[in-house]
């Protein structure tokens, strides 16, 4: 129960001990809880233009079992007394070591001219792909069949010669399926393999889907990962590391996954042979770099045109950028010779598809056809808006001034559900 943005006036509680071994006194502050405010994953704050008798910024703890913010109570615990009106500023400070000294290193090894051939500099310079047996500028996986398709991925990275290969997938277009049996190609071959992402569960989403499919298919291979955030990393017989360790557990047939903060170690240069990089659209070009020691290749997965980064700050050059869009420099999608674009969506209706592709994609996005069996039938005696089996449609609300929330479009969402609901829905099975 955190919040961000929040302003408050002292309530006419008296200051008290929140527990008898408490040594500082905890103070409750009322709020309009109609006020708009965010949710933040914290429970330490500053009071925004405080300072403490050392000058540094006051700090104060969010207590949540004194808290309720539906009535418009919080309560802090702080040192020194705050003042009667405070504004919370969240202190989401993360210690960014070893990632600095990663990138730092690089930086020193490029200088020096010892990285010739090298998957980092490739990927900064935008440069093809470097794979054994394929000219500069020809399609890497020009096939439309999916099966063929499919095979011509797993060739081309398996032949990548210390080089890069982004792999763009819009919504539905198999990029966890791509990746997986991709992995496990690698894996029968002996390689060793790192997951990263900006959060352990999509670290965790591949890598679980991967150990499934080796399971099934009888590839064996050591699974490891630095937080168990799904019910199948035990399932699976996945092991749980601290960072400290990963180095211990490198070894032929082996896949791992954590953060940046794991993989920028320097106990991990050189460990791996792939570096896979899920979500690689919220991933910085900067946690890139400090990565890039930790593996000879590297695999770009996941769209910028999707989500952005959730948490940016500010970079110099375009080093703050997300991999993607430094690579694709304000293009739609990858071109067929210096990537793969994952053409087929196998999630949305083709009247659906068929605005996301043209608005977004360049057109290039189809929808498989079996897709078109997903519709929602419309009653015959039905006359309201949502008058299409599939497709978009635009409901228009007139509304001004909501910045975090908007009650009128909750209202017109829920219209548009009840008229839904009841409806037959024909799957595409």
């Amino acid at each position: 129960m955190t919040i961000e943005a929040f302003n408050g006036e002292r309530s006419e509680a008296e200051p008290f001990k929140p527990s008898s071994r408490a040594r500082n006194l905890a103070y409750e502050y009322q709020f309009n809880p109609n006020q708009e405010f965010k949710l933040a994953n914290t429970t330490s704050f500053y009071v925004l233009g405080e300072e403490n008798d050392k000058g540094e910024r006051l700090k104060v703890t969010l207590l949540p079992e004194f808290t309720n913010l539906g009535e418009g109570i919080i309560t802090v615990q702080a040192k020194a007394e705050p003042p009667s009106i405070i504004t919370l500023v969240p202190d989401e400070y993360v210690r960014p070591d070893p990632i600095p000294q990663s990138i730092e290193a690089v930086v020193k090894e490029y200088e020096a001219g010892s990285l010739s051939q090298c998957a980092i500099v490739d990927f900064l310079k935008r440069d093809y792909p470097r794979i054994k047996g394929l000219q500069p500028g020809q399609p890497i996986a020009s096939s439309h069949d999916p099966k063929e398709r499919l095979t011509q991925i797993v060739q081309a990275i398996a032949n990548l010669d210390n080089s890069y290969l982004p792999i763009q997938g819009p919504p539905g277009a198999g990029k966890t399926y791509t990746g997986k049996h991709v992995i496990a190609e690698l894996l029968r071959q002996g390689k060793r393999v790192g997951i990263s992402s900006n959060s352990h569960k999509a670290i965790n989403n591949l890598l679980v889907g991967t150990a499934r499919y080796c399971m099934d298919q009888g590839i064996e291979a050591f699974f490891g990962c630095t937080k168990d955030t799904d019910d199948e990393i035990q399932a699976l017989g996945i092991s749980v590391l601290q960072n400290k360790d990963i180095a211990s557990y490198t070894r032929q047939a082996c896949v791992i996954g954590t953060t940046a903060w794991g993989f920028s170690r320097d106990d991990l240069q050189g460990q791996f042979d792939y570096l896979f990089v899920d979500e690689a659209g919220q991933v910085s070009v900067a946690n890139l770099i400090a990565m890039s020691r930790a593996t000879s290749n590297i695999i770009l997965m996941g769209d910028q045109m999707q989500l952005g980064q959730p948490a940016q700050g500010t970079h110099p050059g375009e080093s703050g950028l997300s991999t993607l869009d430094y690579l694709l420099h304000h293009t739609p999608t990858i071109s067929e010779d210096r990537g793969v674009f994952l053409e087929t969506t196998y999630r949305m209706h083709s009247a659906v598809n068929r605005f996301i592709s043209e608005a977004i994609y360049e057109g290039k996005l189809h929808s498989h056809p079996d897709n078109d069996k997903q519709v929602i039938k419309v009653p015959a005696s039905y006359a309201g808006v949502i008058n299409k089996e599939a497709g978009v449609i635009f409901i228009p609300v007139e509304h001004e001034g909501n910045t975090q929330a908007s009650d009128e479009e909750v209202e017109a969402i829920q219209h548009a559900v009840q008229d839904i609901l009841g409806r037959e829905f024909c799957d595409k099975g």
